[in-house]
């Protein structure tokens, strides 16, 4: 019996201290070598939209905005808090504040956006099948951008 307990905090402890099969140089180059076209799609998607008089009134784009700005702050935060700790194998510089930060991003930003494309799925769904639920401006207020405001704050 003792001899069991024994193996069994060894696997427990082998399993704590593994990672995965990547290793931490091929994460790093997989996770850089993507973040950096990632974030200049985004910023050129976010620009002609915004440019765009059409497409920035386009009550379709309002939510596809809010999502790449979401997916934006992601890529400008939390990928490269995740960079410096696959290279330094801690959380430099050790500051509760970068970790407040890096938790809000992490966990913020990525169950937000889930949030605010759930919605997006919902609101397209009235806007093609419902068009007259956003027929005015009133009905547009508390259907469009009351439900977008709300998730957002």
């Amino acid at each position: 019996m003792p001899d069991n307990q024994s193996s069994n905090s060894t696997d427990s402890l082998t399993f704590a201290n593994s990672e995965i099969s990547i290793s931490r140089t091929a994460r790093f180059w997989i996770l850089l070598l993507f973040d950096v076209p990632s974030i200049i799609c985004t910023l050129v998607v976010l620009f002609c939209v915004l440019i765009d008089r059409k497409l920035r009134s386009s009550i379709k784009n309002h939510s596809l905005v809010l999502l790449l700005i979401l997916g934006l702050g992601t890529q400008l935060v939390d990928i490269p808090f995740y960079l410096n700790f696959i290279v330094h194998s801690s959380v430099v510089p050790p500051n509760p504040s970068i970790c407040i930060l890096w938790w809000f991003t992490d966990i913020g930003m990525y169950n937000g956006g889930a949030i605010l494309l759930a919605w997006t799925a919902f609101e397209r769904h009235i806007i093609i099948f419902h068009d007259r639920w956003i027929s005015t401006r009133k009905r547009r207020i508390i259907v469009h951008y009351l439900p977008l405001l709300f998730l957002i704050l």
